[in-house]
């Protein structure tokens, strides 16, 4: 199947917020979500093209599981700071040499 489809998958946090008081152990960060990567390759199964945009240390962390988990995947990484949903789509078919399938 040849196309754009979209999947939200949303880690699950303990807390979503920061907090760093004086004489406590750790550095206030929320800890991440030991599944989320997993999820995020379940959701990602029948896919054999996939582009990851984002910025960031998570975009990295992603594409390294994939790359470890999905060898075959034809995996894009993009990096970008929080493009419209027109812009990734936009750079999708860029991407994939996909033509306007409207």
């Amino acid at each position: 199947m040849t196309g754009i489809s979209t999947t939200a998958v949303h880690a699950h946090l303990a807390s979503q917020h920061l907090h760093h008081r004086a004489n406590t152990i750790g550095d206030g960060r929320v800890q991440a979500d030991a599944t989320f990567l997993a999820r995020v390759g379940e959701a990602v199964s029948d896919c054999s093209d996939l582009l990851v945009i984002g910025p960031g240390i998570e975009k990295v962390e992603l594409t390294q599981y994939l790359r470890a988990e999905r060898p075959d995947l034809n995996l894009h990484v993009e990096s970008s700071d929080h493009p419209t949903d027109a812009e990734i789509v936009a750079l999708g078919r860029k991407r994939f040499h996909l033509g306007d399938e409207r």
